[in-house]
């Protein structure tokens, strides 16, 4: 074996380890331990950023969005539907940006074809050279051939699947367009436009 051989070979294998899809973990806002409060005589304001993990938060940074976790109990005297009665603003008063849910999956989701790229592993071969009475001999081993597809359909099933569980998450906790009753609490999920995690609160209309 060529003593350069091994060493890109794991080096390869290291930067593939790093490109590896990854998988979801649900959340669940009413179990959320929230760290931000903003409350007014008509509107208790619980919340709480940076709830993405691996590939999912990378996105959500890297295309400046951001996924909140929101716990609002309706102290008022009358029904409010968020993004309706209810609108999202930073301490400020500066409204905030928010982004229909599968606008923002769209931007945060795994690109699970990518994985597909994978497959260009497959004419990859391993070169072993070996001494014997006769001389040197060199064997190739074409290991490529699992490699490059498992490799490709594995992350690709594992980002397909992440990603659904991601989307129904996003779907289910949605909050905007949702009715908070008088004197009750509601949970959800609310994606935004913005690069920082800024307090935020909400304007009654």
């Amino acid at each position: 074996m060529k003593p350069s051989q091994p060493i890109a070979i794991l080096a390869l294998l290291a930067i593939m380890l790093q490109s590896c899809a990854s998988n979801y973990g649900f959340i669940n806002p009413k179990i959320i331990d929230y760290g931000s409060k903003n409350t007014s005589n008509e509107i208790a304001l619980e919340y709480q950023y940076d709830l993405l993990q691996k590939k999912y938060r990378k996105k959500e940074r890297k295309n400046d969005v951001r996924l909140v976790a929101l716990k609002i109990t309706n102290l008022s005297d009358r029904d409010l539907v968020v993004g309706q009665d209810l609108k999202l603003v930073y301490e400020n008063g500066t409204p905030i940006r928010t982004l229909e849910t599968k606008a923002f999956y769209n931007e945060t989701k795994q690109m699970a074809g990518m994985y597909l790229l994978y497959m260009l592993l497959t004419p990859v071969k391993l070169n072993l050279s070996t001494t014997n009475g006769n001389g040197s001999n060199i064997e190739s081993i074409p290991i490529g051939y699992g490699l490059g597809p498992g490799l490709a359909l594995g992350n690709l099933f594992v980002a397909s699947s992440a990603n659904g569980r991601y989307r129904k998450d996003l779907k289910t906790h949605q909050l905007m367009g949702r009715t908070i009753k008088k004197g009750t609490t509601e949970y959800g999920l609310i994606g935004i436009r913005s690069s920082n995690y800024d307090a935020i609160k909400f304007k009654i209309e």
